[in-house]
């Protein structure tokens, strides 16, 4: 097993490092390769729409990660490097 493999299945609270766990990761993989490989015109034909729920999702989940909202006014200006 990997060490970044390792990490992730630790990270999972070992829920995942468990035996059904890894049998769901089988089982979820083989049925992910089921659906590309004889699936592909219906996979490509979700395609645009995965990209456009990405938009709403990425600004869920991200939003608040790049400086705003951490408790400063943002009419004071930029802050001064040390401060």
């Amino acid at each position: 097993m990997t060490d970044s493999l390792a990490r992730l299945l630790a990270a999972a609270n070992g829920r995942l490092a468990s035996p059904a766990g890894l049998a769901l990761l089988a089982v979820a993989g083989v049925v992910l390769l089921y659906l590309v490989y004889d699936h592909r015109v219906h996979v490509l034909g979700l395609l645009p729409y995965l990209v456009l729920l990405a938009c709403p999702l990425m600004h869920l989940f991200h939003h608040g990660r790049h400086g705003h909202g951490h408790g400063r006014d943002h009419r004071e200006g930029p802050r001064e490097p040390g401060r």
